[in-house]
């Protein structure tokens, strides 16, 4: 597993990446319908004044009220289920983010334990050399 670590890290980074971008992606739409609802909202008060100037317009208003109060409905539902998917979406790339994370501790982990064992190793190579150094001064002394 030593090699399949950086593999999996690479890996793991990738899905992270892309439940960021869904996530991202959810966001959007939460906005784009929040935005619907406040543009249909703008409608509203817009052809409320035309109502009350235009009595040959007025009449028409009451249908386009009741249209307007469904289509808010709908859009105020939408809004709510998009939220649960966001909340969702977001958890899942805090458990990706997580899991990347885990995964790049135990490779620094690794690379520190080999750093450790090659500074042990080079050590006790210098000192051999030094006690050899240390023998040979000893014998022609």
């Amino acid at each position: 597993m030593a090699k399949g670590l950086p593999t999996l890290i690479r890996l793991r980074t990738w899905e992270l990446d892309q439940k960021r971008r869904r996530l991202a992606e959810l966001e959007t739409l939460k906005a784009q319908l929040e935005d619907a609802v406040l543009d249909l909202a703008d409608t509203v008060v817009k052809e409320q004044a035309v109502a009350a100037r235009d009595e040959e317009v007025s009449f028409a208003y009451g249908a386009f009220a009741k249209a307007a109060i469904n289509r808010r409905r709908d859009l105020e539902a939408s809004i709510r289920e998009m939220a649960i998917r966001v909340a969702a979406a977001a958890e899942e790339v805090s458990i990706a983010y997580q899991d990347l994370k885990k995964l790049e501790v135990a490779q620094a982990n690794r690379v520190a334990r080999a750093k450790a064992e090659f500074a042990r190793k080079e050590q006790i190579r210098l000192d051999d050399i030094a006690l050899e150094q240390y023998r040979q001064r000893q014998s022609e002394g």
